[in-house]
């Protein structure tokens, strides 16, 4: 996990460095179900999100900040 907000918004950033091969993009596909199993959102951003094209990928999680979903609290 990269980053936790609130209660249940994960925030994952792959690079094709560490989430290339086969076996890691299954372990981490079976992660997500089992984080959404257990009501978490997951969202997955790429390098490219991250680095080059910052400003439009910061403006698209601000607006899903501030639902404030991210402040539930999971189901038990």
């Amino acid at each position: 996990m990269d980053l936790k907000l609130g209660r249940n918004w994960i925030i994952e950033c792959d690079s094709v460095q560490f989430h290339d091969n086969p076996r890691q993009y299954h372990l981490d596909r079976a992660r997500d179900l089992q984080l959404q199993a257990r009501r978490y959102t997951v969202t997955r951003l790429t390098w490219e999100q991250v680095f080059l094209d910052w400003e439009r990928t910061s403006e698209l999680l601000l607006t899903i900040l501030r639902r404030r979903e991210h402040r539930r609290p999971l189901a038990s």
